[in-house]
């Protein structure tokens, strides 16, 4: 008696894969191959969903599951200037620049990249992103969220970075909107006033 051959994967870690999440046809990727560990020998992936600038989502599929997907990129002409500067005057930039780390040691990077739904958003991870990779500015923007006039210059390098002339970038900034001085002010006047108290 002849021994069944096991059918080659359909997919492999890394491959771009799309599948029904909730009810939406979304991106993803495969990054594990389960095997046929599936009810009834079906072969099972470990896939990951893109989520940004959240962490993504990770979900376990069936092969029959998922559809030949394509990589982020191949979406990339539908991430048009017009659509990037309404995400960054409309929170996108203010969301951006909560990203420090401690003390500003290795202050992390950000792309603009395409939300499953086609819309702009940001992430932290380079394989996700589509345009940009600058540095965040360390502590550009107050709690009222403005930016910091000492770091206006600062903000307009990062904005080049996505593509933007210093006229679009300043243009940002105007909608998001400016406050004298810098860091170190906001924290001395927030201090004298506790102690005014």
């Amino acid at each position: 008696m002849a021994k069944q051959r096991r059918a080659e994967p359909a997919f492999r870690p890394g491959d771009h894969v799309r599948l029904t999440l909730g009810v939406d046809e979304v991106p993803g990727t495969v990054i594990e191959d389960r095997g046929s560990t599936g009810f009834q020998g079906r072969r099972l992936y470990t896939v990951e969903v893109p989520d940004e600038p959240l962490d993504p989502i990770i979900t376990v599929r069936a092969e029959e599951e998922l559809k030949p997907g394509e990589p982020p990129s191949a979406r990339k002409h539908l991430l048009t200037k017009e659509k990037m500067i309404k995400y960054l005057k409309n929170g996108g930039l203010m969301y951006i620049l909560l990203n420090n780390s401690f003390l500003g040691r290795d202050q992390p990077r950000v792309w603009l990249c395409l939300d499953v739904g086609d819309g702009v958003t940001h992430t932290l991870r380079p394989y996700q992103g589509l345009v940009g990779g600058a540095t965040v500015p360390y502590q550009a923007r107050n709690l009222s969220r403005r930016i910091f006039e000492d770091k206006k210059e600062e903000v307009i390098s990062f904005l080049a970075s996505f593509g933007l002339t210093r006229d679009e970038a300043e243009d940002v900034i105007r909608a998001v909107g400016t406050t004298p001085g810098g860091p170190e002010l906001s924290r001395s006047s927030r201090s004298n006033s506790r102690h005014q108290q």
